[in-house]
């Protein structure tokens, strides 16, 4: 059970900024977004409660506060509601319906305290999260269920929270995944099929601890961008980019590279190679000649 300070409600500084005869029963045909901006207000606890005359709000501002949890059925009211910031407050618990019953499209949950990815399955009332930004909290694994019911997950932030691992089952339910930024953390390995079944075009493992170029082949398909600046790898090889056939854009500055291989990208569409910052001595140009290789020694 959540404590008491989670009670979530605004409706007493709602009736002071909103003519709650101006809205209807269900979501406004309205031209704009109805904005609420509660940031910086150093709210430490917000209560829950029924107002009939509630404002259909579009777009929540909960940013820059002290909120230490959030309870469930917290947003249940806001059914129109599309994008929720809740960034930089000190947010550790997240109840598992907190979100049910709204619209969302984009939430925003960085900057806090969060150890484990909240629930976000609302089970047959599925949400519809598109973006979804965790970074800077404290998130040291990604289990099995971590994005379960995110179907329609496209742009994902875990950026600098400390991940150790990811489960090879992370993103089994995440089919539409597009963006997916992972850097900032402490991944030293990620094993061959992880992303299977997403439709990744541009992955961020920038400044992780990898030691090799992670096989991808699975997602060869559609992956265009790949950023893996520094880490600690050291060699190149044709093997880890042979299946990357639409890789357009590579960036490995600041790992150790001493060695590539000749022919490396000669079997995709890499045109912009960026290696700069790493142990090369010479460099041998592939054999694709529209490869630009930015580097320095």
């Amino acid at each position: 059970m959540l404590p008491i300070l989670c009670r979530i409600s605004i409706w007493t500084i709602l009736s002071l900024v909103f003519c709650w005869e101006c809205f209807e029963a269900t979501c406004p045909q309205q031209t704009g977004d109805v904005k609420l901006n509660l940031a910086n207000r150093s709210l430490a606890e917000i209560e829950h409660e029924s107002d009939t005359r509630k404002p259909k709000i579009t777009m929540f501002n909960l940013s820059h506060n002290q909120l230490p949890c959030i309870e469930n059925g917290a947003f249940k009211d806001y059914s129109c509601l599309k994008r929720l910031s809740l960034q930089f407050n000190q947010l550790t618990t997240i109840g598992e319906t907190a979100f049910c019953g709204t619209k969302l499209k984009r939430l925003n949950l960085a900057h806090n305290h969060l150890s484990i990815v909240p629930n976000l399955n609302c089970n047959d009332n599925e949400l519809q999260i598109k973006i979804l930004i965790l970074s800077h909290n404290a998130i040291r694994e990604l289990e099995f269920t971590s994005f379960n019911g995110l179907k329609q997950l496209e742009e994902l932030w875990l950026e600098n929270i400390s991940i150790h691992s990811i489960n090879p089952d992370a993103f089994g339910e995440t089919a539409l995944l597009t963006h997916l930024f992972v850097a900032h953390n402490k991944l030293t390995g990620i094993d061959s099929g992880t992303f299977c079944g997403t439709r990744l075009a541009s992955l961020n493992l920038a400044s992780n601890n990898l030691t090799y170029v992670p096989d991808l082949s699975c997602i060869g398909g559609t992956l265009l961008n790949l950023t893996l600046d520094g880490n600690l790898i050291q060699k190149l090889s044709r093997a880890s980019f042979v299946e990357l056939g639409k890789l357009n854009i590579l960036s490995l500055e600041n790992n150790t590279i001493h060695h590539i291989e000749p022919d490396t990208f000669s079997q995709n569409s890499v045109s912009k190679v960026y290696i700069a910052h790493n142990q090369l001595v010479c460099i041998q140009l592939v054999s694709n000649y529209n490869i630009w290789c930015i580097f320095q020694q």
